[in-house]
């Protein structure tokens, strides 16, 4: 990966969404469990305190002997009812019972649904402590839900445990208990479903828009390659983000500035060869007229080899601006 990371730059931005996706996920993820958690709660209790007010409601219509029979029925997987004499005044000591009648199977069920419906109250029952302390809440009197006597218990000791306690019209008191073991699991199949489509959409859009960056670089690369070896290279595109298109911009003004050296320098050369040609037939004409032979022909050999120097440079000059008007 460190390979790719230093040698490819789709590789480098390919890795760089792939771990901002992870990480927004991650935080996501952790947001949305612990809402979701205070939302099962939420659902939960209200569904366990209106079970119970309609559970008295029909308690106080129904003559005692049918009572046993309507809070065994009324019991459900997480749920578990009974009376009592008195109301929760040791919250500690109701806790207790609470926990007690949990644990207790329901009576009645059919063989299928028996592990079910007593294993989830007893591994509720089996993960809690009965030392911790519940905390009790009035839910009669003004502005509360119920017009009738009637304590909330949050049983802490248990899993999401919740109790209540509401005194019938005999002076008699309902109670409730709730312990439910919530699913752990934070990584679910869909949660990994979602999160490895999302990665490859976006793995996807990173690759086209990483060659979408490198293909001008690559582009411009190629074309200072051939640049430097003296090869005709045409205008590269000023066309992409601003980035993009100054440095196609920065290099086609560079190749015209070096393209004009170039010109210049061909004509600077061409320029002096020719004007080096009449004085040099000058002074051939005066070498004829010395008389001293040794140093008539001293004096022809520098003007030749001057001459044969600027005839070279004439004809470089004229090959060189043939080749630069062939490129352009």
């Amino acid at each position: 990966m460190m390979l790719l990371w230093k040698r490819s730059l789709a590789a480098r931005f390919l890795i760089l969404v792939l771990l901002a996706l992870g990480l927004s996920q991650a935080i996501t993820f952790l947001i949305s469990w612990d809402e979701r958690g205070q939302a099962l709660q939420a659902a939960a209790k209200g569904e366990f305190v209106s079970r119970t007010s309609s559970l008295a409601i029909l308690l106080d219509t129904t003559p005692p002997s049918l009572r046993p029979d309507i809070l065994t029925v009324s019991g459900t997987a997480y749920t578990r009812f009974w009376t009592s004499h008195d109301g929760p005044s040791n919250p500690l000591a109701w806790q207790q019972e609470a926990l007690t009648q949990l644990a207790k199977p329901l009576p009645g069920v059919a063989a299928k649904y028996a592990a079910y419906m007593n294993g989830q109250a007893s591994n509720a029952v089996a993960a809690a402590d009965p030392s911790v302390p519940p905390r009790m809440l009035n839910l009669s009197g003004n502005g509360s839900p119920f017009t009738r006597p009637a304590k909330f218990l949050y049983l802490d000791g248990a899993p999401n445990g919740m109790g209540l306690s509401v005194r019938l019209d005999d002076s008699t008191w309902l109670n409730a208990a709730y312990a439910k073991v919530m699913p752990s699991a934070f990584w679910t199949t869909q949660s990994a479903i979602s999160l490895a489509l999302t990665a490859l959409i976006l793995s996807a859009i990173a690759i086209f828009g990483a060659q979408a960056i490198a293909r001008p670089l690559r582009r411009l690369a190629n074309a200072a390659e051939l640049f430097g070896r003296g090869e005709a290279v045409p205008r590269l595109p000023e066309s992409g983000p601003d980035d993009i298109r100054q440095t196609a911009e920065a290099f086609n003004r560079m190749q015209e500035r070096l393209q004009r050296f170039v010109e210049d320098r061909t004509r600077m050369l061409a320029a002096i060869s020719h004007d080096l040609r009449t004085p040099l037939t000058s002074l051939r004409l005066r070498a004829e007229f010395v008389q001293d032979h040794d140093l008539q022909e001293k004096m022809l050999k520098t003007i030749e080899e001057i001459q044969t120097m600027t005839e070279a440079a004439l004809a470089f000059a004229r090959e060189d601006a043939a080749v630069e008007e062939t490129r352009t």
